[in-house]
């Protein structure tokens, strides 16, 4: 099954664990996140964010070698489509473009914008709890 995880998903389960960690580490056990480019590079540049480099001094390995490890079983969409749904934050675009790329089943996001669309085409957006509530019906 393929996944869209947000940005601000990974980077909470990468730094303070929880709800978000426990759905990283699920998908990527058992299934396959996709990235486009585009919300690679947003990864990759969100964890450079020097409010985080506390956070990273206390990881037991670097952020290449996390980015390598979750890229490694990952769908990496190339061209993805140019969508316009969310007008509040274009840029919440690309996770939407990303799931229709790949034919994911879900976004999960903690992003509020992308939370109020709840479904796009055939695609659920839903929180990490609410993925964690559902995942014995979900996976």
């Amino acid at each position: 099954m393929l996944f869209v995880l947000d940005t601000n998903v990974i980077v909470s389960a990468l730094f303070w664990g929880g709800n978000p960690r426990e759905v990283l580490e699920k998908i990527y056990l058992k299934h396959t996140i996709c990235f486009s480019e585009e919300t690679l590079n947003e990864l990759k540049e969100v964890l450079k964010y020097p409010q985080f480099s506390s956070h990273i001094e206390n990881l037991s390995f670097s952020i290449e070698e996390f980015i390598n490890t979750l890229t490694k079983k990952a769908y990496i969409i190339s061209n993805p489509p140019e969508l316009s749904i969310i007008k509040e934050d274009k840029s919440d675009n690309k996770f939407l473009a990303c799931a229709l790329a790949c034919q994911a089943f879900f976004i999960i996001s903690g992003d509020k914008h992308l939370i109020k669309v709840k479904k796009f085409k055939n695609i659920s957006i839903i929180t990490p709890q609410e993925f964690l509530k559902k995942k014995d019906n979900i996976l």
